[in-house]
């Protein structure tokens, strides 16, 4: 098997979609004991281990971590697009590899063939911002027409298509109205969402935003140092939540936004956060909200649940 196969990120798929619409959390269970049971992979007995039918075993990929900035134009040159992480890049003075090649169609084939090789029936990809819509209201329908064909390949191969639409990048036009600091801007991001649902309707498994807690902690809070773009640094976390809040808004207002023009069609999003109340419906960070105090996060209130499933 190609070295290729280990430069893809291989884990063990559990649709976010099916999770929460499966799972039923309450404060009392949702807990570091219950945390610590899940993880216990000594108490697990592999050969009593079973799936249903249904059951996805998948991959992922983020456009930006596997393209970088790049993609190919009408005339096959290598272009590149700008993004809230170009200035970041630059004032980091950090080099772009480009080991992986996927703006290549050679290269992206390969790494699909290999999934579909492995048995896997799953596979979340982007549609990168930056790319599909490089200015406000301008889509590049080249670049959708290259998505497209990467989505009926990957169909081809028996492989069902996740499509993410946020994965911690966005265009540089948006990052200068200040982003996602700006709850006005939140429109921005869903007439983007409307634009590729309606652009492409063969994928019926959506995901809005992909971790929508990693950019405000990584990107917006930090007194020394900023691990993602855009790189703010802010002493409190005040503005960290509030991004944080909006992009949890957008999600909400992209969902209902593409439910009225196709219902039929699965959307929710991947999280790395837990309810700490359940009766309010507050979305936290769960853990750290209690230990630090940070209650910036702990204000947040909005309606999570009822558009995950």
């Amino acid at each position: 098997m190609s070295n290729r196969f280990f430069s893809i990120s291989l884990a063990l798929f559990l649709p976010a979609l099916t999770y929460l619409d499966a799972v039923k959390v309450s404060d009392s269970s949702f807990d570091r004991s219950v945390k610590k049971q899940l993880n216990d992979w000594k108490s697990i007995q592999l050969d009593q281990l079973y799936f249903p039918d249904h059951f996805q075993f998948g991959s992922a990929e983020s456009d930006y971590q596997t393209a970088g900035p790049y993609f190919l134009d009408e005339q096959g040159v290598k272009q590149e697009a700008i993004s809230n992480w170009t200035s970041w890049v630059e004032k980091r003075k950090l080099e772009l590899g480009d080991i992986l090649k996927r703006w290549e169609p050679s290269v992206w084939q390969q790494d699909y063939d290999l999934i579909a090789q492995s048995g896997l029936n799953a596979y979340r990809l982007e549609a990168p911002w930056s790319k599909i819509e490089p200015e406000k209201g301008i889509f590049n329908t080249h670049y959708l027409s290259q998505l497209k064909n990467r989505i009926s390949y990957l169909q081809s191969k028996g492989v069902q298509v996740w499509l993410c639409l946020s994965h911690f990048v966005w265009p540089e036009w948006f990052e200068a109205k200040g982003a996602f600091e700006e709850p006005k801007n939140i429109q921005d991001f869903v007439e983007f969402a409307k634009y590729v649902y309606q652009e492409i309707p063969e994928v019926s498994h959506w995901i809005t935003f992909n971790e929508p807690l990693v950019i405000p902690m990584d990107g917006y809070w930090g007194l020394w140092y900023n691990k993602l773009a855009p790189g703010k640094r802010h002493i409190t976390t005040k503005v960290a939540a509030t991004v944080f809040k909006n992009i949890l808004d957008a999600h909400v207002a992209a969902y209902h936004a593409l439910k009225q023009i196709d219902s039929s069609r699965n959307i929710g999003l991947i999280d790395v956060f837990a309810p700490s109340s359940k009766e309010k419906q507050n979305i936290a960070l769960y853990g750290l909200i209690n230990a630090f105090g940070w209650n910036d996060f702990n204000t947040i209130e909005i309606d999570y649940f009822s558009t995950c499933k």
